[in-house]
């Protein structure tokens, strides 16, 4: 479990500072299956995340509302605070 939190805290460092190949490929290395809510919610936040940076709305809406529920049984409000601002983000228009 410590290492698959490892992992997740690497793919948000990665994701923040741009580099979203990479980000992809060691996500895809992680099944979120086994873990508790607030893991899968972190890593449905991590996906979330690299859909909206590569303008893939609809992707990320699934997994924002894929957090959202999560989020919901992991019972944690920092966390369902933090997938509430990810999800308005989401769903904010970009203004030119």
């Amino acid at each position: 479990m410590n290492a698959a939190h490892a992992r997740y805290l690497e793919v948000r460092r990665l994701l923040l500072i741009g580099r979203l190949d990479e980000a992809e490929r060691t996500l895809a290395e992680l099944d979120p299956t086994p873990f508790p809510p607030a893991s899968r919610t972190a890593h449905e936040l991590v996906v979330a995340g690299i859909a909206m940076r590569r303008l893939r709305t609809k992707a990320g809406a699934r997994c924002a509302r894929s957090a959202e529920r999560a989020a919901h049984h992991a019972r944690i409000p920092a966390l369902t605070a933090e997938v509430e601002s990810a999800s308005l983000v989401l769903n904010t228009p970009a203004r030119a």
